[in-house]
């Protein structure tokens, strides 16, 4: 079993014979560094492209819409109703 730190060592070591080969290498050094790591193929792929690390992933959910003092006003209006729902809140 290889540490992490050895895996992202043998990616970067890897990764520049990846990237100038032909789509038939490129394969062939897939699978070995798959089994070689232990990843799965397409995070495999992933590791080996170049950008893997700076792009990440949305957070989930809507964006705010309140923010500062009028999430603190809000807030107190809340407790003063006892932290009911907002479906209830609203008919209030």
């Amino acid at each position: 079993m290889m540490s992490q730190r050895s895996k992202r060592e043998l990616a970067e070591a890897i990764q520049p014979r990846y990237l100038k080969g032909n789509k038939k290498e490129k394969g062939r050094i897939l699978d070995e560094f798959v089994a070689v790591t232990g990843y799965h193929r397409k995070h495999a792929n992933r590791v080996l492209n170049p950008g893997w690390k700076t792009k990440g992933f949305k957070s989930p959910g809507r964006k705010k819409v309140y923010q500062g003092e009028v999430v603190l006003a809000l807030e107190k209006v809340w407790d003063i109703y006892g932290r009911i729902c907002s479906k209830r809140l609203t008919m209030a």
